[in-house]
């Protein structure tokens, strides 16, 4: 028997009525939610929905009085469907509610994350194989767009660089792996050095075929920094973000070896 995950999601909620005046106005709330209201001695009120999955919690603690958690749990389907009723539905009640957890977005990320590091580090092996194959050990320093620099006019990923920022992490305690000059570089820079004119004409026009690739690249730097900054995708950015992966991803050079 396939056991049902059940996901979490919560809410900072902000009110201007105190803990002991607003009781009848979460009673109802709750009935506009469907939930059956019941209350707890420990600051806690509860709802169990009617129809479905869904529990919801109001949490209070010590010292705070307008201040609360409401903490929704349920099975992915009806949790996607409450949250959007229970988001409308709180602007008439409370003053604000900040989403602060969302356990279902939560596992979008951590996938994406996945497609992210690779598709980044495919590209950045494409780059290395075939720069190096056509020009040597120089690719590096001839074949990297010039306007990839530091703040000193220096390329990024330079040695110094590289030793720099090997050096605080050893002084604060953490290991590092000594990586070439390309992981110091972002992902627009590895836009650049595809689409760098002689780069592209003589090279990365025929792996990658079209100038296409190069648009999607920019319609998934947003989400690549929705990942990075740990901000909640969407269901829609999680599917967009796998397709793009599985297209760009068969382009690269060394994908299959």
């Amino acid at each position: 028997m396939t056991e049902i995950s059940e996901f979490v999601i919560e809410y900072i909620a902000i009110n201007s009525t105190p803990y002991q005046e607003i009781f009848a106005d979460l009673k109802e709330f709750f009935e506009i939610l469907d939930l059956d209201f019941e209350s707890e001695v420990d600051s806690t009120l509860r709802g169990f929905s009617r129809e479905n999955t869904i529990t919801l919690n109001v949490k209070w603690y010590e010292g705070s009085e307008n201040t609360f958690i409401l903490k929704c749990k349920g099975v992915e389907e009806d949790l996607i469907t409450f949250r959007v009723k229970l988001e409308e539905s709180a602007k008439t009640y409370f003053d604000d509610i900040i989403l602060v957890f969302n356990e279902i977005a939560r596992n979008y990320n951590t996938k994406c994350y996945g497609y992210m590091h690779d598709l980044e580090n495919e590209l950045r092996m494409t780059i290395i194989f075939c720069l190096a194959r056509q020009y040597g050990k120089k690719w590096w320093n001839q074949r990297i767009p010039s306007d990839i620099k530091d703040d000193k006019g220096e390329r990024k990923g330079t040695k110094s660089k590289k030793i720099g920022d090997l050096e605080e992490l050893r002084l604060k305690g953490h290991d590092s792996e000594d990586l070439h000059e390309i992981f110091y570089t972002d992902f627009p820079d590895l836009k650049k050095i595809v689409e760098k004119r002689d780069n592209w004409r003589e090279v990365f026009g025929d792996i990658f075929g079209r100038t296409e690739v190069l648009v999607k690249l920019d319609e998934l730097y947003p989400l690549r920094n929705m990942i990075a900054h740990n901000r909640y995708l969407t269901k829609e950015n999680a599917d967009t973000m796998e397709l793009y992966y599985t297209k760009l991803s068969r382009l690269a050079i060394m994908k299959g070896w």
